[in-house]
């Protein structure tokens, strides 16, 4: 699957915005893979990445909540 510049574009920014949002305990739900919802600790990025206090990684596209709040770093708000 070829990812285009666009994708690229959005997942960069969307990696910005976390950055700007999330704290270390933070709690976070996001889907994982295949498309299950999980509630994770923020613990810390790793680049755009960001991993949870056990160690799963995920990317902040696919995070939909922070505690109850609900969030889209894809899109401003």
């Amino acid at each position: 699957m070829e990812v285009t510049e666009n994708k690229r574009l959005m997942y960069r920014t969307a990696a910005k915005r976390a950055k700007a949002k999330l704290r270390p305990g933070d709690r976070i739900r996001v889907t994982a893979c295949p498309g299950n919802k999980r509630w994770a600790t923020f613990d810390h990025f790793e680049g755009e990445w960001v991993i949870s206090r056990t160690g799963q990684i995920y990317h902040p596209a696919n995070i939909d909540k922070v505690f109850d709040e609900l969030v889209n770093f894809k899109e401003s708000n």
